[in-house]
């Protein structure tokens, strides 16, 4: 008997989830040279980049987003009635166990 797709998607998310449980308990630094070793380096954030909160972590599938300048003026957005959601269709690609990562060009 074949699944349902949204038996298929809570399994998918389960996995993640799990996935992500494991991922939180691995040493970063181990982590890391760990991927250097198989010919990944510098694979790490900036160190600039810190936590809100002390002892935060955070671990899970990156959904990555790359933002740019509209370059329409304000008077075309508003002609052309607001244009495309872009945080809707983001919404649409994330899940649970998702890390949404956003570069904005600076």
């Amino acid at each position: 008997m074949e699944k349902s797709n949204a038996a298929q998607k809570e399994e998918k998310q389960a996995s993640i989830l799990e996935l992500q449980a494991r991922w939180n308990k691995i040493r970063i630094a181990n982590l890391y040279d760990a991927l250097d070793s198989m010919g990944y380096p510098n694979q790490c954030l900036d160190l600039g980049i810190r936590p809100l909160f002390p002892k935060q972590h955070l671990a899970g599938v990156a959904v990555t987003v790359r933002g740019s300048r509209d370059p329409r003026t304000p008077e075309d957005f508003k002609k052309e009635g607001g244009g495309v959601n872009y945080f809707q269709q983001l919404l649409e690609c994330v899940f649970p166990g998702a890390v949404v990562v956003v570069e904005t060009g600076g």
